[in-house]
């Protein structure tokens, strides 16, 4: 009976640590273009807030292109659901602050109408925003 009890566990543990294994949040890498009233424009702190509150960062600078950086030089980020704030910046990488009127809501995490999807892997994301 002893020896029976033993198996069990071991394969009780066996079978928790293979489902485990396969728990690992999948991570991502974001890169795209902002996009003013469809133009490629440059100029803008970009902020990705997951819904556990966490933040990473992204510079547009010439033509819009921008990438978010996990920090430490770390350019994956977990997938998940995103809110984005794009606000003008002074000048990054030699591209002067954006002079196009934005509506606040872009300004804020909480009010922004921009929400993205990163999924593992690769990521194409162009942040569109109309001027007022």
């Amino acid at each position: 009976m002893k020896l029976m009890t033993q198996l069990l566990v071991v394969c009780s543990l066996s079978l928790l640590s293979i489902g485990l294994s396969g728990c690992g949040v999948p991570t991502g890498t974001i890169n795209g273009t902002v996009l003013v009233d469809g133009q490629p424009m440059g100029g803008f702190d970009i902020i990705f807030a997951s819904e556990e509150g966490k933040e990473y960062t992204a510079l547009a600078i010439k033509d819009g292109v921008y990438r978010v950086l996990g920090g430490r030089g770390v350019s994956e980020i977990p997938a998940g659901t995103y809110r984005v704030s794009i606000t003008p910046t002074g000048v990054v990488d030699n591209v002067p602050m954006p002079t196009v009127k934005l509506s606040r809501d872009y300004l804020d995490v909480a009010t922004t109408p921009i929400v993205v999807e990163v999924k593992g892997g690769s990521n194409t994301i162009n942040l569109e925003m109309t001027s007022m």
